[in-house]
């Protein structure tokens, strides 16, 4: 197994946190492949609305499976750990983000670039995120965005996020 190498993005902000993230790495080796690197377990405050704080990592993946394949497996285990919708809309219609128990998020799929209504690859908001690019530095600093052609330990370098990511101890 493993022709294709994902790199996926965790993040827990209700419930026992650690404990979805744990489960969650559990069941991607189960139903996506291999894990053959994963970051240590950083704590941040909520992205994008004021709520509890998240436990994030990133986890590089060997798979045989497709984009899709990995986007509906994710999508099951965030519902077998008990995930709502990915988000909530309020009264404007405006999608806003919500708490969960386990977000999965596709960052790279090899270098591949994929643009679909239910798929976009690399995921449009990483080089923005800390949370997420900080994990990425850890294990992998010189995989380049294949749309940015920069690579992840410049892309944290210019990162306009101000948020402070630190590590978890639990």
């Amino acid at each position: 197994m493993g022709s294709n190498k994902v790199i996926l993005s965790l993040g827990s902000n209700t419930g026992n946190r650690s404990d979805y993230i744990d489960k969650s790495v559990i069941a991607i080796s189960k139903k996506i492949g291999n894990i053959v690197n994963q970051s240590r377990v950083y704590e941040t405050d909520a992205w994008g609305y004021d709520d509890s704080k998240y436990l994030n990592m990133v986890v590089v993946v060997e798979t045989d499976l497709s984009p899709e394949q990995v986007l509906d497996n994710t999508k099951s285990i965030e519902k077998d750990l008990g995930r709502k919708s990915k988000t909530i809309t309020d009264a404007d219609g405006n999608s806003i983000y919500s708490n969960r128990t386990i977000d999965i998020d596709i960052l790279f799929y090899g270098d591949e670039i994929l643009n679909s209504p239910i798929l976009k690859i690399p995921h449009p908001n990483l080089h923005r995120r800390n949370f997420v690019l900080i994990p990425l530095q850890e294990v992998c600093p010189e995989k380049v965005h294949p749309l940015l052609g920069i690579n992840i330990e410049k892309l944290l370098k210019f990162s306009p996020d101000t948020e402070k990511v630190k590590v978890f101890v639990n």
